[in-house]
Parts: structure tokens; C-alpha cells; sequence
């Protein structure tokens, strides 16, 4: 519902091309990263340490940005974000291609996992196309 919510500001404000071109280039992004995280021959376990405290940067610069309202620092976090969560996506689809004899429940969070590196992806670049067409970074 908040998706939702969020891409009716964006087309109501007459920003549709950066929704379509937002979700072209997350379609894009998580084949490329899909193909290389699900093919790849060499375990990316070692990513996970980097990537969680990239994501803590980015929550922590997140909560700088509501207090100290710069939109440079918005697009700061929003391409810090894109490349994080490119590197998440690659990083779960290599633990996809890895998870050979998993149960129900740990398909369930790889695939979450999964879901949410695309929609967290699709949300930074919505961000920097927004910002980038001369709309407001600070929309959700």
C-alpha cells in the first residue's frame, strides 16, 4: 500500500517517466545482478559483513538527512542505497543458488530476501530520478 502511495505522488506531480524509467532500470539492474549472483562460481558469504554495515551507514546518514534537510545528502543516500542494495541482491541470489536441500522456512526468507533488495532498489533509483528530473528527493 505504501508502493502505492508512493508512485501516485510521483504520476500525480507528472513524474510517470521517472516511475517507467525507475523500474526499467531496477528490471535491468536485478538481471544483471541476478545473473552473476545465481552463476557465479565463488562463495559471497564474505559480502555479508560489508554489506550490513553499509546498511547501517545508510540508516544512520537517513537519520542525519531528517534533522539536518540537505538534498545533496539526499542523493548521497540514494546512490549509496542503489549500490547496496545491488550488492544484496547479488549476495541473496548467490545464497538462492547455494541453498541446495533448504526447508520451507528458509525459502520463505530467501525469497523476502529477494523482494525486498528489488523493491528497496526500485525505491533508491525512484529517489534519484525524481531528483535528477528536478522534482523533489525528499518525496517518501
Amino acid at each position: 500500500m505504501a508502493l502505492g502511495l508512493i508512485l501516485d505522488l510521483y504520476v500525480a506531480s507528472g513524474m510517470g517517466t521517472v516511475v517507467l524509467n525507475a523500474a526499467a532500470t531496477t528490471a535491468a539492474v536485478t538481471l544483471a545482478a541476478g545473473v552473476y549472483g545465481y552463476t557465479t562460481k565463488r562463495d559471497l558469504s564474505g559480502m555479508r559483513g560489508i554489506l550490513f554495515v553499509g546498511l547501517i551507514g545508510v540508516i544512520v546518514a537517513s537519520v542525519v538527512g531528517i534533522f539536518v534537510q540537505l538534498p545533496l545528502l539526499y542523493v548521497g543516500i540514494s546512490a549509496v542505497a542503489a549500490l547496496l542494495f545491488t550488492g544484496f541482491l547479488v549476495f541473496d541470489l548467490n545464497r538462492v543458488a547455494n541453498s541446495r536441500g533448504a526447508t520451507e522456512g528458509q525459502a520463505i526468507l530467501l525469497a523476502v530476501s529477494v523482494y525486498l533488495d528489488i523493491l528497496n532498489l526500485f525505491l533508491a533509483l525512484l529517489r534519484l530520478f525524481g531528483f535528477a528530473s528536478g522534482g523533489s528527493s525528499s518525496r517518501d
